[in-house]
């Protein structure tokens, strides 16, 4: 079981690669690196989900265009799960995606799994079915849970949050994609929410 884990200070190790990167005229900066989580967090209506389905639109855009957020080393498709919103308002975000990305509705689940999990039984379903897509789907690159709180058994269960945000950690690193989460503030404060942004925002 140790062989397994220990770490060998001769063996070159590269550097993760970008999935996401941030154009600024001639200088390029990496917001997302496969293996690895990050967090997104922000008060109510503070445009979250905008933000997120940039990044989705960012990864399978098609051709080259001057946006200054495009797909990085690491090419692939999206995952994306909505745990808060209607189908309807879901849809939308979909849309403008694909929209963003030049890709005609018709061919869009070839690039984007759009998932609405709102009408789910319970959060313990939502996270079997994320868990359940995300070992099934290949050839991934970006994986999107907008509104992870939706995922766990409440923000505040610290042994709950410890062990959610461990699964995504292994699942980013064994299947060598970025895991984006949604996570709202507290409304007093810059504080992601609860035991559960507290732990992400220190793996993120």
């Amino acid at each position: 079981m140790l062989e397994k884990y220990l770490l060998a200070a001769t063996v070159e190790i590269k550097n993760p690669p970008s999935v996401i990167e941030l154009y600024t005229g001639i200088d390029s900066y990496t917001l997302a690196t496969a293996g690895n989580i990050s967090l997104v967090q922000g008060k109510a209506k503070s445009r979250k989900s905008f933000f997120v389905s940039s990044l989705a639109s960012a990864c399978i855009r098609q051709g080259f265009s001057e946006n200054l957020l495009r797909s990085g080393i690491v090419k692939g498709n999206v995952l994306f799960f909505d745990t808060e919103q209607g189908d309807f308002h879901a849809q939308r975000v979909q849309q403008r995606i694909l929209n963003n990305s030049g890709i005609p509705f018709d061919k869009g689940k070839e690039y984007l799994k759009y998932f609405a999990l709102r009408r789910a039984d319970t959060n313990a379903d939502r996270l079997n079915i994320i868990t359940y897509a995300l070992n099934k789907f290949e050839g991934i690159s970006l994986c999107v849970i907008d509104g992870i709180v939706d995922v766990a058994n409440g923000v505040n269960e610290e042994q709950e949050a410890i062990a959610l945000v461990s699964k995504l950690m292994k699942i980013s690193a064994a299947k060598n994609i970025h895991i984006v989460t949604v996570l709202h503030e507290n409304k007093n404060d810059r504080g992601a929410k609860g035991h559960l942004g507290s732990y992400l925002v220190q793996k993120s």
